[in-house]
């Protein structure tokens, strides 16, 4: 695996940032994980020169390759299982009883593509509230 050397990670996940409002800052291993392969078959021995081309904005198909890998791109009901296990056991709860009297709440899924992600958070928001919960 390729190592990310703090100048190019600083480089890489700010360009990110400022383009495509996407925030890595705390995402390096992610970044190493799911490029270093592609750069080793495309004949990069270091993050370096990817990044330089990366920024000069020269290669669009480069840098919309790089952007597939690093987000999700994928949408389904029930997704990422352990989520709406915290959400049903952990955060429904404390928002049932801080907004016990206002009985107000609204949640927001943010990139949410298709809508089986909050289409899921609605299922487990009827569930939870029971005939509470408003239709």
């Amino acid at each position: 695996m390729l190592t990310l050397s703090d100048e190019d990670f600083h480089r890489l996940y700010t360009y990110i940032k400022k383009n495509y409002g996407i925030d890595l800052e705390k995402k390096r291993q992610l970044i190493v994980s799911r490029l270093s392969n592609m750069l080793t078959a495309n004949g990069y021995t270091s993050f370096k020169p990817y990044v330089d081309e990366i920024i000069s904005g020269q290669n669009r198909d480069m840098v919309t390759s790089m952007l597939n890998k690093l987000t999700t791109n994928y949408t389904y009901f029930m997704r990422e299982e352990a989520h709406f296990k915290y959400l049903k056991d952990t955060v429904l709860p404390n928002l049932a009883k801080a907004h016990e009297q206002d009985r107000v709440l609204s949640i927001w899924s943010a990139g949410c593509s298709s809508g089986e992600e909050p289409y899921t958070i609605s299922m487990y928001l009827k569930e939870f509230f029971g005939s509470q919960a408003p239709c």
